[in-house]
């Protein structure tokens, strides 16, 4: 029977593909538009030599092609373990999913030893195999692993080592794995949490813009917000952008690039006396005209007259080369 299974699989190996293509691509439109981001996300059709392997193992357990749920594989990989869940209510949402098959090895037992890791079977709903296209995949199950990107190193390196599982693990080495696997996953929360309070730090500079600036320390976040909704800002680069003709979009921005540049820049030139967010406000609606007028012709004579776009958050870099004359 593993001879034909592998027979069978060769033939139809070509429709592993695409199905595990096709459902890489809507699991990460369905992520970006969810507004979560991964580390990376990859697919596979698994390889013949390895099928035929499995076979063996399972001492052919199998009776037909349709009962091996891993043929096509997706692997998401988060940066955040708390991502995992959301994205395994979009799986559930979006997908016919094998309970019986599937797994949470994050319900591991805290004695036990591997990695852990979120893995479903499914298959494409009754809805989706109504369009002619994807009728071909009826009855073809596949795998979906999820879990962050620690959670994933500590996959690759026990793959590495050589052990899976609590018992393939010499006794004298067990202290060492549990304390690995402590540290990954105080690791994970800890990294949680900084994102959260950076976020909430995000939140609370935006609030006092207007009202508490000059307690606002200069640094990637804070200049950001201002970048995102100082009028002057706005003001500033609308003119250069229609004086010099050039495209300007703030929705299309490069700005958190430009603003680390900006960071440098202001560090490196203590006398330009800028170390909170009041002070660029401040140099900004005072300078406005200066400003313009003076990145009008810088940008007239390192352009040589070309047409380009211009990118949100440019004003800052005006404002700091009109201070540096």
């Amino acid at each position: 029977m593993g001879n034909q299974i592998v027979e069978s699989y060769i033939e139809n190996k070509s429709i592993y593909e695409v199905l595990a293509i096709k459902v890489k691509d809507l699991l990460e439109e369905l992520i970006n538009d969810e507004g979560i981001n991964v580390h990376h996300i990859t697919c596979r059709a698994k390889d013949v030599e390895k099928l035929d392997g499995k076979l063996k193992r399972k001492n052919n357990k199998y009776s037909n092609i349709e009962e091996i749920t891993d043929l096509a594989g997706i692997r998401i990989i988060t940066f955040f373990e708390d991502d995992v869940d959301k994205i395994a209510d979009i799986i559930e949402r979006e997908y016919e999913v094998d309970r019986k098959n599937s797994i949470d090895k994050r319900a591991l037992e805290s004695e036990k030893f591997g990695y852990m890791s979120l893995h479903y079977v499914a298959s494409l709903t009754k809805q989706r195999l109504r369009l002619t296209e994807n009728k071909k995949f009826k009855g073809k199950k596949f795998e979906i692993q999820v879990r962050s990107i620690l959670q994933h190193s500590w996959a690759e390196i026990e793959h590495d080592i050589g052990y899976k599982g609590e018992f393939a693990i010499p006794s004298f080495a067990k202290r060492s794995f549990s304390r690995i696997a402590a540290l990954l996953e105080i690791a994970d929360i800890e990294f949680i949490r900084l994102r959260n309070q950076l976020q909430e730090y995000g939140e609370n500079v935006s609030e006092n813009l207007d009202k508490n600036s000059e307690s606002i320390l200069l640094d990637k976040i804070s200049l950001l917000e201002l970048v995102k909704s100082n009028p002057d800002i706005d003001d500033i680069e609308k003119s250069v952008a229609k004086q010099l003709n050039w495209s300007y979009d703030k929705s299309f921005s490069f700005s958190d690039n430009l603003v680390e540049h900006n960071l440098k820049r202001i560090s490196k030139n203590p006398e330009l006396n800028i170390t909170n967010i009041k002070q660029i406000q401040i140099n900004l609606k005072k300078y406005k005209k200066e400003i313009i007028k003076s990145a009008v012709s810088n940008e007239e004579k390192a352009t040589e007259g070309k047409s380009i776009g211009l990118v949100n958050g440019a004003a800052i870099s005006y404002l700091i080369e009109f201070l540096e004359k």
